[in-house]
């Protein structure tokens, strides 16, 4: 499933990421990386971007973002 699937409240567990070069690199500096659990905490009035909390971090990602992200229930 992908992690712009999740609904605000739900938690899941990253799949071992297969991004491109330059999100990876991004994802892991924030503390994204594979059997990390993570959890939409809320999503934009537009719909277009969702915040989840990765460990202690709270992270905003676009819809198109996270849709390059797996994520397991």
């Amino acid at each position: 499933m992908k992690l712009s699937h999740l609904n605000v409240g739900e938690k899941a567990t990253v799949s071992p990421l297969c991004t491109p070069n330059a999100l990876f690199l991004r994802l892991t500096d924030m503390g994204m990386s594979p059997a990390s659990p993570i959890k939409c905490l809320f999503k934009s009035l537009s719909g277009t971007m969702k915040a989840y909390l990765i460990g202690n971090s709270l992270v905003a990602l676009r819809n198109e973002d996270a849709d390059c992200i797996e994520v397991r229930i």
